[in-house]
């Protein structure tokens, strides 16, 4: 079971796209948020996944990009973006995002210097509250962490599955399968199919051609649709993987500055 609602909105390169407008245009991230809130017709759940996606999303960019890795902006505020997207919603729990940006401790240069009044003219660096910030990155990974676990758990289901039904008597052939899957799904099913050629105890060949020509392939049996899940399920880890690096890289720049802020 995912720890959140499954949906076909790629929230993810919707949050990349606001940042890149931020970074080179100077376009507010809040006005970007709301834009694009308003162009997909989003829920006040679906404004509030956008919000925290590009929040981490403008924080990772920041820290690979800018010479002062402790450069201020400010980041969008959930409460005010509802207002915007949603200003009818009387029943909405609005609850304002704490984290208000990466704490300013050096000099700004002038790229930096330029977006931080033009993303937050009306705001101090002062009034960044790094321990703040670090809660909300941390919140956020925890997060991703429990829907790696949920992942995890779930691909790990459909290979048990998989599993159990090859390993009986008078099974289905599992060198049709393998070669079905490799056609359809192509390298990403090798790692899955010789884990399980190895715990049957069967030989596998390396690849498509070696199988030969393929016939007509049903993809919609229940075994080939565990195949797509497991394959997409890998690919959903990858993603989440590299989003938990990059957040604890944040959370680590976070905490340096506090310490260095505390001597």
């Amino acid at each position: 079971m995912l720890i959140m609602p499954t949906t076909d909105v790629n929230f993810q390169a919707l949050a990349e796209n606001i940042t890149n407008d931020f970074f080179v245009n100077g376009t507010p991230l809040a006005d970007g948020i709301v834009k694009t809130a308003r162009e997909h017709s989003f829920t006040p759940e679906e404004v509030t996944r956008l919000v925290e996606k590009t929040n981490t999303a403008a924080s990772i960019h920041l820290l690979k990009t800018a010479d002062d890795k402790k450069s201020v902006f400010t980041l969008a505020q959930l409460e005010l973006v509802l207002q915007q997207t949603h200003p009818s919603d009387k029943g909405t729990e609005k609850t304002a995002s704490v984290y208000k940006g990466i704490p300013d401790t050096r000099h700004k240069p002038a790229k930096v210097q330029s977006l931080t009044k033009t993303a937050s003219a009306a705001e101090s660096p002062k009034d960044i509250d790094a321990a703040q910030a670090v809660f909300v990155v941390r919140k956020t990974l925890e997060e991703r962490k429990l829907q790696k676990m949920a992942m995890e758990m779930s691909v790990q289901d459909r290979v048990d599955y998989l599993a159990s039904e090859f390993n009986v008597w008078n099974g289905p052939d599992f060198e049709k399968f393998a070669s079905d899957c490799m056609h359809v799904y192509g390298r990403k099913a090798v790692p899955v199919l010789e884990g399980l050629a190895e715990y049957l105890r069967v030989p596998m060949k390396k690849t498509a051609s070696d199988y030969g020509a393929c016939g007509y392939v049903d993809d919609r049996t229940d075994h080939m649709k565990a195949m797509r899940e497991i394959c997409d399920g890998l690919g959903s880890l990858l993603k989440l993987g590299s989003e938990i690096s990059e957040l604890e890289h944040v959370l680590g720049t976070l905490w340096t500055g506090l310490k260095r802020a505390a001597v």
